[in-house]
């Protein structure tokens, strides 16, 4: 049995430059991420949480404009579905 994470890739139906583009916009958004906390000393709870949040809304983003319309329109299908765990 798949993940739940795996499937909802696999349901995407991604290209491989696609994947490629994605993951990349990932590891980008964790490694910044990484950053801001391994600097959490010299920031507030406020400035890391902003800086968190430009850098998320950034990735979501550039993730947005790798999907087509229709694969879009997959995801907001599937994220809007109840999780199959939930009770």
């Amino acid at each position: 049995r798949r993940s739940p994470k795996v499937q909802f890739m696999k349901d995407l139906k991604l290209e491989p430059e696609q994947q490629t583009r994605i993951h990349g916009v990932v590891d980008d958004a964790v490694f910044n991420l990484t950053a801001v906390f391994q600097n959490r000393e010299k920031m507030t709870e406020e400035e890391r949480a902003e800086v968190g949040f430009q850098l998320i809304s950034t990735a979501w983003r550039e993730i947005q404009t790798t999907l087509t319309d229709e694969q879009r329109a997959r995801w907001s299908d599937m994220v809007t579905q109840p999780s199959p765990t939930a009770k």
